[in-house]
């Protein structure tokens, strides 16, 4: 089971993107729309999670499956 993915469709694979929103105010992708953001997300480019501290490398390793 995955704990989370950005494009996840699930809820424990779209925690990541709630974390996210939750700690920056805004949606991953706030400036993209649709299929754009899918693309993305299937070439694992996701949002820079760098400047959230700890909670960014948890959505970092979250988005690219690195939790079990």
């Amino acid at each position: 089971m995955k704990l989370c993915d950005f494009g996840g469709s699930s809820i424990d694979q779209s925690l990541s993107s709630a974390i996210y929103e939750v700690f920056t105010g805004s949606e991953p992708y706030l400036d993209k729309r649709g299929s754009v953001i899918e693309g993305l997300y299937r070439q694992k480019i996701f949002p820079d999670v760098s400047s959230i501290g700890i909670l960014g490398r948890v959505i970092h390793k979250c988005c690219n499956l690195e939790f079990d």
